[in-house]
Formats: C-alpha cells, structure tokens, sequence
C-alpha cells in the first residue's frame, strides 16, 4: 500500500515531530480551541497549490440556475477565488483573498456557485468535444492549462496543478456523472437530474414532486457540495477538511466519506476532527492529538496503538483536554450521568462492565501513553461484594470503589431522600425518609440469604483467580489446584456472612445495608413514596442535580469517592 507524508509544524512538547506519514488518511483529533482550523491553514500555505482545502465555515447556499464559462476559468474561480493570466500570482496573493477573503482561518467559504459553474462547463464541453471530434476535454492533446489572455507566460512549463489534473472514472463519465452516482448511494429514495445549468431531485416515488437543488436538505446539499470539492481537487492533492462530519447524519458521514476516499484514491485527505466516531470510522487511518495551539505553535503528537484500549476509546482520552474518569455503564446510563454532574471536571468515559474499567485504566498506566503531556486518567467501579483490602487493590492501580454495593443505591442515601423530598413539599418529610429507610431495611431481611450466597461465590472466584501459584508443569499445577480450592472453606465463609447481615440487621444500619445490597431495582421500593416510578425518580433526582436547585449535587458528590 501507497504511503503519503504531510509535513507538519514542529510539536512544542517534540521538536522533532515534523511529518506525518499513513497509507490511509490523516486524522487531526482535538478540542475546540486547539488550533485545528489554523493549522489547515498552515498545511495549505505549505502545501500550495496542491492542498485544496474546504473550511468548517461554508455557505450551502445552492444557486437555482447556473451559467458555463470557459474550462480554465471555472477551474480557477473555484480553486483561486479569482481569474488571472498569472498562476504565480494565483498561488501566492490570489487565492488568500479571492477564496479566503484575507480571513483564510474564519472567513465563510461560498463557493457552491464557482462548484457549479465548473461542473456544468466540464458537462458541456466534454460533451461538446465528444460530439465533434470523439474526445473529451481531458485527452492526451489537451492536457495543459492556458492562461487567460497570456499566451507567453513562461510559468505555465511548471507541473501547476489544472484543469488536465481533474479525475474522472474513464471518458465517457462527466464530474456530475461521478457526483449523482456517489449522490445516488447514499439517498437510494431520490434521484439527481441534471440540466442545463440546472440541478434537479426527484423522487422515486411515482407521487413525489422533482425539486430544485436549492430546495434540498442540508445532508443533500452538503454530501453533494463535498464530493464536488473534492473531484475538482487536483489529482494527488492534499485535501484538507475541516469539521467533516458538519450538517451530516450519522448514518450518512461515514459512508460519504468512504464513497469519497475510494473515488479520489491518489489524494492524501487530512480530516480535522473533534468528532471520536468519525475519526474511529476511517480505515488504515494515522492518528493525530492536536492538544494545544497557543497563537503561534502547536503541541501535538501522533497517536500510538495501545494494546488493550480499543482505538474510539484512545481516541476520547486524546481528543480530551481534562483528566479522564472511566466508568461502569453506557452512553445513557445512570452511572455517566452522575458521575458526570458531580465531576463537572473531568472527561467521563462510559466502558460498560466493571472488568472492562479495571483492564483499561490498568492498560494505560502501563503504556507509552502514561508520560504524555498532562493526561490523567482513573477510574469508577461499583463496590458489588468487594472486601476492603481487594477496594485498595484496585485504588493503588488508580481505580476507586464505591462505598455502595452499585450506583442505583446513591439515590438512597438518607441524604439524597432528604433533597429529593424538599422540592416536592412533601408534609412530615421525616416520616417518609423513615418509611423510605425502612422499606430498604426490610427489602435486605427478605433478600439477605441470596445476598450473602452471592458475596460468598464472588469471594470464591477471587480466591481461584488471583491466588493460584504459577507452576512449571501439569502435575504440579493439579497438586497446586486441589490444594487451593480445598483451602477456601464456602461453609465457613457463609456462616461469616451470614453473621455480618445479622450486625447489620440488628443494628439497623442503613448505611451498612446500602454499602452490601446488590439491587439495580432498590429504588422502586422506595420512589413510590414520592408519587414515582423508579425510573421516573431516578430521573427526577438527576433533573434537579442538573437545575443546580438547592444542594443535590453537592450531596451526590458526598457519597462518591474523593478523586485526587
């Protein structure tokens, strides 16, 4: 596989990373404010005329009719901004004003119309040229570009890329073949039409009615914008998209862009991105963290493979500028947002079980990515049936454990009831807390058995997994294995349980039950007391933590682990 380098400025933290080098594409992952647009715009000055470049600040504004002109001067009008006899002069002053307005960085890209213009005189003349003399405008005795009225400029000798350097499939296909094609995959509903000097959608439903291109969606408009650009880009340029995945679905971002990169498969395309499932989404991809730009020079560095952290997660951890908290839980879970309301601080990462945050966490501490810059990572486990000894464990490998038996179970603490009934005005609070605590105590004195059995059979599995000598061979492995499961006495330590839930019981501590008793489904024994259902309490308490009214969030926090 073809490999392709971009050169890149010198990294403040590195001198020495200068270049970037990938078989695939280029994929600049960072935070807003990291210098991600003003570093396109270096590339491109470095670059010259072989970057063309698409900003994150784009009009989408497709005109309703457009008129052809000549190749050479659609062809530069969208390149350069403008038309002139010299392309030196294009190069260097032209294109910073006619295309970047001077503002190459923030100004507002507005050249569908140039895009247009070009397709449509590429349409015309290759048509044109075909009718008359069986050529298209790309053949082999017409493969330079002349210049407007300057006949005798001696720069055009140079290799510039031009109108000649525009791909196409084979001869018979125009830009706008290749753009419906591409178009037509990924809306199979809907059809284009295309005109003279017009662009028509049709649906394919019999009963829908043909619109102008003007009239289509944004992800209409911005797919077919997109591959436009990057058609008309010279052949192997270096395309450079800022915010790729801006004003697309999903659904339809990645699949562009695979359409695309497969169709302009000479080009190098560097993709500047904070999106993680975009970048994730690109095959063969080189990995860029751009972590800081402080006006003048960049702080970045290429992103390693790490064995064990998957590369979306990597990715997450390097497109962050605060410290990283991996959790138990998903996208949407109870555990994310908790966690993510009461450590507003660092950049919570949802990894599902708690194995998963163990192995991570344990990955990247023992990684070439521990010394990098100012990352920080930890992680949050629920406490299950962990003993005090097997929690230090864990937090001397810098994850730390709940002081309750799983997350659901914070939104029991008397604490949390108490904030929760004081919006509600509900009459005799103290009562309800006191029924509240009751229902959980009673709940532990029905379940108590099955609870202990489990905290017992997690003991036992502990016992197997991580204290089992290593020996050199089989016999001395099946001696060594007897003699440890024969060691852990299940009867003996279910009677230590059982004595345990009985202090607990008779005592009546509350919060010792909450610390020991494994239920996702606890508070539902308890929401409604408050006119809810659990999932509707679950969410009542986050709403108020999120509203900031009174000190919800500030207890949460109380119940959850000092992060250093």
């Amino acid at each position: 596989m073809c490999t392709k380098t971009l050169k890149m400025p010198p990294s403040k933290s590195d001198d020495t990373l200068c270049e970037v080098t990938s078989a695939g594409p280029i994929v600049v992952v960072g935070a807003n404010g990291s210098g991600k647009s003003q570093l396109g715009w270096w590339i491109e000055k470095q670059e010259g005329a072989n970057v063309h470049r698409v900003s994150a600040q784009k009009s989408l504004t497709f005109p309703e009719e457009v008129p052809t002109s000549s190749l050479e001067k659609a062809w530069k009008n969208l390149t350069y901004g403008m038309t002139h006899p010299n392309i030196e002069y294009l190069r260097v002053q032209g294109k910073l004003s006619g295309r970047w307005g001077n503002r190459p960085v923030t100004h507002l890209l507005n050249d569908i119309e140039p895009l247009m213009v070009l397709l449509h005189t590429e349409e015309y003349e290759k048509l044109l040229e075909k009718k008359l003399t069986g050529r298209g405008p790309n053949s082999q005795e017409d493969t330079k570009p002349q210049a407007d009225g300057d006949p005798s400029a001696s720069h055009l000798d140079e290799p510039e890329p031009g109108v000649s350097d525009m791909k196409t499939r084979d001869t018979e296909e125009t830009k706008l073949d290749i753009i419906t094609s591409i178009w037509a995959e990924l809306f199979p509903h809907h059809k284009l039409v295309v005109g003279a000097g017009t662009l028509k959608t049709t649906p394919l439903d019999p009963a829908g009615e043909p619109y102008n291109a003007a009239d289509m969606s944004d992800g209409e408009r911005v797919a077919f914008y997109l591959i436009g650009e990057c058609l008309c880009a010279p052949s192997k340029a270096t395309v450079v998209i800022d915010e790729p995945e801006m004003h697309l679905h999903k659904s339809l971002v990645s699949r562009l862009w695979d359409l695309i990169e497969e169709e302009c498969n000479d080009c190098l395309f560097v993709y500047l991105t904070h999106d993680i499932d975009f970048a994730a989404s690109r095959k063969a991809a080189t990995y860029v963290c751009l972590w800081d730009f402080d006006g003048a020079d960049w702080d970045w560095f290429p992103v390693p493979e790490v064995k064990g952290i998957p590369e979306p997660i990597l990715l997450s951890i390097l497109g962050s500028r605060k410290p990283i908290l991996f959790v138990e839980g998903d996208q949407g879970s109870l555990d994310k947002q908790v966690y993510e309301l009461t450590y507003p601080e660092w950049f919570v990462v949802p990894l599902g079980p708690c194995a998963r945050v163990v192995e991570t966490v344990h990955a990247f501490h023992n990684s070439d990515l521990a010394h990098l810059h100012r990352l920080k990572v930890r992680g949050i486990v629920d406490k299950d049936y962990r003993s005090p000894q097997q929690a230090e464990d864990l937090r001397s490998q810098g994850v730390l454990v709940l002081g309750v038996a799983n997350i659901e179970n914070i939104l029991l603490a008397e604490e949390v009831l108490k904030e929760a009934a004081n919006p509600l005005r509900i009459e005799n609070c103290d009562e309800l807390i006191k029924t509240a605590k009751q229902r959980v105590i009673d709940e532990y004195k029905q379940r108590r058995d099955k609870l202990d059995l489990d905290a017992v059979a997690q003991k036992a599995a502990h016992h197997l997994l991580h204290h089992l000598p290593k020996c050199g061979d089989i016999s001395t492995l099946d001696t060594a294995y007897k003699k440890h499961v024969l060691e852990f006495d299940a009867k003996e330590e279910y009677s230590e349980a059982q004595k345990s839930s009985d202090k607990l019981l008779s005592e009546g501590d509350y919060a010792g039950i909450l610390a020991s008793f494994r239920a996702k489904d606890l508070p539902g024994k308890v929401s409604g007391l408050f006119g809810m259902k659990q999932k509707d309490y679950m969410d009542y308490v986050i709403r108020i933590a999120k509203a900031d009214k009174g000190t919800m969030r500030t207890t949460l926090r109380k119940q959850l682990p000092k992060l250093d």
